[in-house]
C-alpha cells in the first residue's frame, strides 16, 4: 500500500483512543475493568484492539485472562452502542468517531463517559494498492488534496466532519511504531501480551 492523503479533522491530523464506560458505571480506569465485559471493535484496529491489548501487556496482563468476557463489534459505532446499552462495561473507540457520534446521536453518547484518552496517533490515511498505476494514484491524490476547494467535495467532507485532506507525514505514525517496538520487547521479555 501507499498512503495518498490523511484526513484533517477539527484541524488535527491526529486522534486519540478513548476508553468508554456507561454513565452509571463504577469503572473509572482500565484496571477497574478486570473480570468485566469488554468490547473490541476489530482485531485489525489500532484503537479498538491493539491499544487496549498493549496497555494491558504493559501491566503484565492479557485480554483473555483480564476481562471476564470479550466481544468484537466490528465497528466503533457498535462499540459505542454496546457501552451505551450496558451490554459491555467498556470499549476503546476512535476519538473522531466518538466526536461525530456526539454530534449526530447525543441521546446515545449522553449515556456514556470517557474515562481515558491515549497519546495521539496519526489519522488513518487513505491508501492505494502498490499495483495501481502511478498516473492514477497521482490523479486520486490530487483530487483528495483539492476536494475541499470544490463545493460538492466540501459538502461531502462536511458530512464526514473532515476539514480537508493533507499529504501523508510518516512521523504521524511514530507513536504506533513505538508501541509495536515496545510490544515486541514485552513479548521477548516473556511478559504477558495480547493474543493475535
Amino acid at each position: 500500500f501507499e498512503a495518498l492523503a490523511v484526513p484533517l479533522v477539527h484541524q488535527k491530523a491526529v486522534y486519540r483512543a478513548l476508553l468508554l464506560t456507561h454513565q452509571g458505571s463504577a469503572v473509572n480506569r482500565l484496571e477497574d475493568l478486570r473480570g468485566k465485559a469488554f468490547a473490541f471493535s476489530d482485531p485489525d484496529s489500532n484503537t479498538g484492539y491493539f491499544v487496549p491489548s498493549f496497555l494491558l501487556a504493559e501491566k503484565g496482563e492479557r485480554p483473555k485472562t483480564f476481562f471476564g468476557k470479550t466481544i468484537f463489534t466490528y465497528s466503533h459505532d457498535n462499540s459505542i452502542l454496546a457501552v451505551s446499552r450496558s451490554l459491555v462495561d467498556g470499549a476503546f473507540v476512535h476519538e473522531h468517531i466518538w466526536e461525530y457520534y456526539c454530534q449526530k446521536n447525543p441521546a446515545i453518547t449522553s449515556r456514556v463517559r470517557v474515562i481515558y484518552a491515549s497519546e495521539p496517533f496519526g489519522n488513518p490515511p487513505l491508501v492505494a494498492s502498490a499495483s495501481v498505476p502511478e498516473p492514477l494514484k497521482n490523479r486520486i491524490r490530487e483530487l483528495l488534496l483539492s476536494m475541499h476547494q470544490d463545493p460538492r467535495g466540501a459538502a461531502i467532507l462536511g458530512e464526514l466532519a473532515i476539514d480537508r485532506f493533507i499529504p501523508p507525514d510518516e512521523q504521524l505514525y511514530d507513536s504506533i511504531r513505538r508501541m509495536l517496538v515496545q510490544s515486541s520487547v514485552l513479548e521477548d521479555g516473556h511478559a504477558a501480551t495480547a493474543q493475535p
